[in-house]
């Protein structure tokens, strides 16, 4: 059947008043029996209406964290800091198709109707054996994916309402089709991927009267 199970866990830690940092990691672990793949349109699926429409369980993990740091030095200077890495992997199994027309039912390809194989990343179904239904393909599902988002800002009113910022903004992101979830190799493929940076300038100045 299906669960999703949830962990989390927040940490906010202030070594002096003008300094706060946190960090706050989740840990997903899902299971759906109704992940929809595809549709193939077939006039032998006549139960649905001439589609067939695919589906399968899916074993999700995922692993995030969100990471604060608010430095104020002075009341005119501060900085925040924030950074977000994020793993999931899911693994796709069971492919399937509607039994009948507005339910839930499914029929597992290779044990409650036709066969299913696997080569090169692709899977051949043909959804009757040797029935008049032809084959069909699709690509295989299973995804590990990996990502870093940061973003700081440094303010200074370096005289009362005239301020500057000074903004870095950071993105990397990498997948592969991998159907497992392993911390070890996924944090590490974190950092594989070719970073995005972006630097801002923004200068705000108050013409006094």
């Amino acid at each position: 059947g299906e669960f999703d199970h949830y962990v989390w866990a927040g940490i906010e830690i202030r070594p002096v008043t003008n300094i706060q940092f946190s960090i706050s990691p989740e840990l997903g672990i899902e299971r759906d029996t109704d992940q929809y793949v595809t549709t193939v349109n077939d006039p032998a699926a006549a139960s649905t209406f001439g589609s067939r429409y695919v589906f399968a369980n899916i074993d999700r993990t995922t692993l995030s964290t969100e990471i604060r740091l608010d430095w104020t030095y002075t009341p005119d200077i501060s900085l925040q800091f924030y950074a977000r890495p994020f793993m999931t992997a899911g693994n796709f199994f069971d492919y399937k198709e509607f039994a009948e027309p507005r339910t839930f039912n499914f029929d597992i390809y290779g044990e409650d109707r036709g066969t299913i194989s696997e080569s090169d990343g692709t899977y051949t179904v043909d959804p009757d054996g040797s029935g008049a239904a032809k084959p069909f393909e699709y690509a295989e599902q299973d995804f590990n994916f990996r990502s870093v988002q940061t973003n700081a800002v440094f303010r200074w009113e370096y005289s009362p309402g005239s301020t500057l910022f000074l903004v870095w903004q950071h993105d990397r992101r990498s997948t592969d089709q991998l159907d497992d979830f392993r911390f070890q190799r996924d944090f590490s493929g974190l950092f594989d991927s070719k970073p995005t940076n972006v630097f801002l300038i923004k200068l705000s100045y108050w013409l006094s009267r």
